[in-house]
């Protein structure tokens, strides 16, 4: 019976490796895997990257910040998608992008009023620019957000502290953010 069962465990580890590579046009083996990303980039390192999930970690509650470029995929905010892409690193390592888009296999529309978090301050440095107190602020000279009525709060917290500040944010109609709460880390 043992016996059985590790010939089983094997038959399904070679089925799903197998089932996750597909040969291109030039007879190329490349590994496909699905990707979710969410509905908005997070600022790091003066730059937004994608907030994503990737195989397992699919629909657990743990994202990830990942800085990669995927070939052929339009990325639009308030979305929350699920494609599943090619790895390109097994053809070239010095490749800049890594990753080309297979297929969308959803795109989700998230609710107006969903918050999330994103970076405002990191390890020193302001990822946002603006005149402080007066609230025509933009993160990483992309998108606008409207401090509304924590405007003086904000402006206290970056002149009082160097830690980090997470804003929580809703997305706006015309795609800009509307600050709802604060916190340092």
């Amino acid at each position: 019976m043992k016996k059985h069962l590790s010939k089983l465990a094997l038959f399904f580890v070679l089925t799903s490796t197998l089932l996750a590579c597909e040969k291109d046009h030039n007879n190329e083996t490349f590994t496909y895997y699905r990707l979710r990303i969410n509905h908005y980039k997070q600022a790091v390192n003066n730059k937004f990257v994608y907030v994503t999930q990737e195989k397992e970690t699919i629909g657990g509650n743990t994202w990830e910040n990942k800085d990669f470029y995927i070939d052929d995929f339009v990325y639009e905010p308030g979305y929350i998608y699920d494609i599943d892409v090619m790895n390109l690193y097994q053809r070239d390592a010095a490749l800049s992008s890594g990753l080309k888009l297979r297929k969308i296999v959803s795109k989700t529309k998230v609710a107006d009023n969903t918050s999330f978090e994103v970076n405002l301050r990191a390890n020193g440095t302001n990822l946002f620019t603006g005149n402080i107190g007066v609230g025509d602020y933009v993160i990483l000279n992309k998108i606008k957000f409207d401090c509304g009525t924590l405007c003086t709060e904000f402006a206290q917290l970056v002149a009082s502290t160097n830690q980090n500040i997470i804003g929580e944010f809703v997305r706006n109609t015309d795609g800009s953010y509307v600050l709802k709460s604060l916190k340092v880390k």
